[in-house]
């Protein structure tokens, strides 16, 4: 099935499949057309009384938006990871390399510095020593903005904190599983 959007660029409708690279291009879409959705999910509740109603409260929350941006900005990792090892040329010589820094830049979000320096995958990485505190967790400069902008970050990260460190936990998890086995 394909749109046509304002600007006459025929879109094709994305599916969501298990491969990371879909879930970024899903997330960019959807950012792209936030607003579009949610007035076309109001219309919908205002004239026809639908489901919409239940689907635009979860668009309306702050809660939900923040968690979009904050998948926006961790999913482009997983890109680039995944994006250099579609080359033609072979590249298995480096990929212990290339996950060690794969989890690196993960890790560098959200765990205290000291367990970056030097940088050990055999932490226990949803451990909350090991965590830094809230105020310097990184979200990626969009859901930044949107916390400053709605001037309750402290607040908002209390909310969902354990939803956005269990994202982050497991990634380095299970990606440090993978580096050892190698």
């Amino acid at each position: 099935m394909n749109f046509v959007n304002v600007s006459n660029e025929t879109l094709k409708l994305l599916k969501l499949f298990t491969r990371w690279l879909s879930h970024h291009a899903c997330i960019e879409r959807f950012w792209k057309y936030w607003d579009t959705i949610k007035y076309f999910l109001h219309e919908a509740d205002v004239s026809e009384k639908t489901k919409a109603t239940e689907n635009l409260s979860i668009m309306n929350n702050v809660e939900t938006k923040a968690y979009f941006l904050f998948l926006e900005y961790v999913l482009n990792f997983f890109n680039q990871f995944n994006a250099y090892f579609q080359a033609s040329q072979t590249r298995i010589h480096v990929l212990h390399s290339k996950c060690l820094q794969f989890l690196y830049n993960i890790c560098q979000n959200f765990l205290k510095a000291e367990h970056l320096k030097p940088f050990s995958i055999n932490i226990t990485f949803s451990l909350k020593k090991n965590l830094k505190s809230l105020d310097e967790i990184n979200l990626g400069y969009e859901c930044e903005e949107y916390f400053n902008e709605l001037k309750v970050r402290k607040l908002l990260l209390q909310l969902f904190e354990t939803k956005l460190l269990d994202v982050l936990c497991d990634c380095c998890r299970r990606n440090s599983k993978k580096v050892i086995c190698e």
